[in-house]
């Protein structure tokens, strides 16, 4: 038999074959889940100096660049002990603790109204509560200004979690004409809570 009569059917196999891989490599490829391109503004986290509720003061320098850092500001002008979002902040802190990182939460308490709740509570809280008030000027919530959280037409300061990544940087928004960026919060703090809850860094 003439061996070049089975090559035309040989190739044809070959070429199906060939055809019915691809498409299996293709349906594989649409399968996977599609990484969503995320485009991150990244700066060094501005520090801050505050008085802790100790009476002592600290600096948010102090943990940028050594660990992560979930800094929380409570914003408001009514009081931290009925401040529902500090109250799951706090009981989130195990878990922050557990992602390898630091818990600061900034407020506009003064730092006896502070220490009043923390004798309520029969014990310290396991991470700093700065007062929001310059130590030597006594200018109110200068760290949530810096932020992008201060007292806007009357309003108290806003509430906000950032988180900042080892190397001490976190989000900004970008640049616009006569308004620089600001670091950005959180979009859902009751998810990013959840998973630092269960000790997972959600960047």
């Amino acid at each position: 038999m003439d061996r070049r009569a089975l090559l035309l059917p040989v190739a044809a196999v070959a070429i199906a074959a060939l055809s019915v891989w691809r498409m299996q490599q293709e349906n594989v490829r649409r399968s996977r889940p599609r990484p969503v391109p995320t485009l991150r503004n990244l700066r060094p986290a501005p520090s801050f100096l505050l008085t802790t509720q100790s009476g002592g003061r600290a600096k948010l320098a102090a943990y940028l660049g050594r660990t992560r850092v979930v800094l929380y500001f409570t914003g408001g002008a009514g009081s931290l002990a009925t401040a529902q979002a500090f109250s799951a902040v706090a009981a989130a802190q195990p878990g922050i603790a557990g992602a390898g990182a630091q818990l600061v939460v900034v407020t506009p308490a003064p730092p006896q109204e502070v220490r009043r709740l923390q004798e309520a509570r029969t014990a310290p809280f396991p991470f700093p509560v700065l007062s929001d008030i310059d130590p030597e000027l006594g200018i109110p919530v200068p760290a949530h200004q810096i932020w992008g959280l201060g007292e806007t037409e009357g309003r108290p300061p806003r509430s906000g979690l950032f988180l900042i990544d080892r190397s001490g940087y976190t989000e900004f928004s970008l640049d616009r004409e006569g308004s620089p960026g600001r670091p950005v919060a959180v979009r859902d703090l009751e998810v990013t809570l959840g998973r630092l809850g269960k000790g997972e860094w959600p960047l």
